[in-house]
């Protein structure tokens, strides 16, 4: 009966053991998956704030008769600063299409269109 008693307790004692690494690595795995899931709401978050501090620039050809404008326009969120256009790689004023005495946009603000 004794023996039974030391066999019965070495078993408890081993599922007692086993329990306690497989919680702690449960807790192991839990926390990697949390640390992961912290890391890309982070990303997310930086990549959302990105979007919500960048400017959208656009520019298309408006036709009015025989008249074509260059119209650009910033869709973004935030100011768009320090703007260069350039049409067959020449700045938009310097192309031989473009008639003397134009001004360039420099700067457009959120949903401000320039031309």
């Amino acid at each position: 009966m004794e023996t039974v008693s030391v066999v019965l307790s070495a078993i408890a004692v081993a599922v007692s053991i086993w329990s306690a690494v497989t919680a702690h690595n449960a807790a192991k795995h839990q926390r990697d998956v949390q640390e992961r899931m912290l890391r890309m709401e982070a990303r997310e978050a930086d990549r959302r704030n990105r979007q919500a501090r960048s400017a959208a620039v656009h520019a298309h050809i408006l036709r009015e008769g025989q008249t074509g404008f260059l119209v650009i326009t910033n869709d973004g969120p935030s100011s768009a600063h320090q703007i260069h256009v350039t049409l067959g790689g020449k700045p938009v004023l310097d192309h031989p299409r473009v008639p003397g005495g134009q001004s360039e946009v420099r700067t457009l603000g959120p949903g401000a269109t320039g031309r």
